[in-house]
């Protein structure tokens, strides 16, 4: 069934809802997720400078929409599925593949402590200081 052009633009200004409004609903949730995700890590963080990939996402997930708008004209539109692969994976498939990423994601982990470290210290030490200590 084609669904309506005013909708799907509409629908494509929020994340993964143009995908929905589409029937792929495993596609929409998991922009809709990724978008969340990223602007509540950056706000619980305080990471601003993550909440710059948001707009990446942001645009994916409104082309995205109209690629499958047409695909689906088209006939050729793929079967939907969660992005990244997750949907073919069960729990023993992905405890494999974080075991075999444990570092990368580690060491991500103490990179973002390590600013959130030097966040705290710079702010006491500019207080404690004053601002020539910037």
């Amino acid at each position: 069934m084609k669904k309506n052009g005013i909708l799907t633009l509409l629908f494509a200004f929020i994340p993964g809802a143009g995908q929905m409004y589409q029937g792929y609903m495993k596609r929409g949730v998991s922009l809709l997720l990724g978008f969340f995700v990223i602007i509540a890590v950056a706000g619980f963080l305080m990471l601003g400078p993550l909440a710059f990939f948001t707009p990446v996402v942001w645009l994916y997930a409104f082309f995205d929409s109209y690629n499958l708008r047409r695909q689906i004209a088209q006939g050729t539109a793929p079967e939907d599925a969660y992005l990244f692969g997750l949907s073919d994976m069960d729990s023993r498939q992905m405890t494999a593949l974080l075991q075999k990423r444990h570092s990368v994601v580690g060491w991500a982990l103490v990179i973002v402590g390590l600013y959130l470290l030097y966040d705290m210290v710079m702010n006491r030490l500019g207080w404690f200081f004053g601002d020539w200590l910037y």
